[in-house]
């Protein structure tokens, strides 16, 4: 009787192991799935840290270097001075400098710089060194050439709105006019006259007297 009993015990067991084996199996089976999912993740973001870590070495666009030229207006010879002293030889002569020049020529000659008594080509340059106020009505290198030759109106237009430099300059454009025998508007000259208290139309009969 004990021995009978002893097989069915034995027997029941086995079937259970036969049961919970195909289980375990299975378990382990999607374990190592996962853990194979797992690696993949983290191989990708291992894979992308490692390109956003990558640092291209981008050289740096150098800037360019720009010239600004500096027109003189001063009816004859002009000497502005940057680091070093330059000469214009008469009126409308221009000439080229480097940026950090003409900043200096600007910083060492600021009431002619807002005055026109040369005039700066450059507006970005013009901007960037505060004198854009100064330039709204200002007379330009092209203007002042063709001032003596404009209509009356047009040049007191241009002359009671220029600086008290540049109104100087127009004067002495006109006197220098007239000492070298050029043909320039009487109206002009007389409308002119009006406003400075001068009288132009004399200065040619006065050179040729003395």
């Amino acid at each position: 009787m004990a021995t009978a009993t002893t097989k069915k015990t034995t027997t029941a067991t086995t079937a259970t192991s036969t049961i919970e084996k195909p289980e375990t199996d299975s378990r382990i089976a999607e374990q190592a799935n996962e853990i194979a999912e797992l690696k993949a993740q983290i191989a990708l973001l291992m894979k992308a840290q490692q390109a956003s870590t990558q640092t291209v070495a981008v050289e740096p666009t150098p800037k360019k270097k720009k010239s600004i030229t500096i027109i003189n207006l001063f009816a004859g010879g002009l000497t502005v001075k940057g680091n070093s002293y330059y000469h214009f030889d008469k009126q409308f002569d221009k000439r080229a400098f480097s940026e950090a020049e003409a900043t200096a020529i600007v910083n060492n000659m600021p009431n002619a710089a807002r005055e026109g008594i040369f005039y700066i080509t450059d507006a970005q340059f013009v901007e960037d060194n505060d004198l854009s106020d100064a330039y709204e009505n200002m007379i330009d290198d092209v203007k002042m050439k063709t001032i003596l030759s404009l209509d009356a109106n047009s040049v007191l237009v241009l002359y009671k709105n220029a600086s008290e430099a540049q109104k100087t300059i127009i004067e002495n454009m006109i006197v220098n006019g007239r000492l070298n025998g050029e043909a320039l508007d009487a109206n002009v000259l007389v409308e002119l006259g009006k406003i400075t208290g001068k009288n132009y139309m004399e200065i040619e009969t006065m050179d040729k007297e003395g």
